[in-house]
């Protein structure tokens, strides 16, 4: 016990403080309840909101991979058709060059003897 009176009164007063500030915060008790409830449902669904976040990013991080090494294969199936293209293109200009040749050494060969050639083909008897 406090043996002092004007100690007691004071703290009988703060006493009283405490109950009116506690009687005047009882009706939010409800509505705090509530408000801490809200509280925990959003952090629940932004919880599940940034792991659908995680998710897409490495669904992301998995299609940029996969169109890299598309883009890589297209550019290596291009590299390869320009190389026969390129090739193609130098057996058949050899070809038009050969053949080329061959109608000179035939207009030639006509020109010097015609009959000769002509027999030598077969077309003439």
């Amino acid at each position: 016990m406090v043996d002092d009176p004007a100690r007691l009164g004071r703290l009988e007063a703060t006493a009283e403080g405490v109950r009116t500030a506690l009687a005047a915060l009882e009706p939010l008790a409800p509505t705090l309840a509530r408000v801490q409830t809200d509280q925990a449902h959003h952090r629940s669904s932004l919880g599940r909101a940034f792991a659908r976040l995680d998710d897409l990013d490495r669904r992301l991080a998995r299609l940029e991979s996969e169109t890299a090494q598309a883009q890589a294969r297209l550019e290596d199936g291009v590299a390869a058709l320009h190389g026969r293209l390129r090739v193609q293109a130098a057996l058949v200009a050899g070809a038009l060059a050969g053949g080329g040749a061959v109608l000179t050494a035939l207009g030639i060969a006509l020109r010097a003897d015609g009959g000769a050639v002509l027999r030598a083909l077969g077309v003439a008897g």
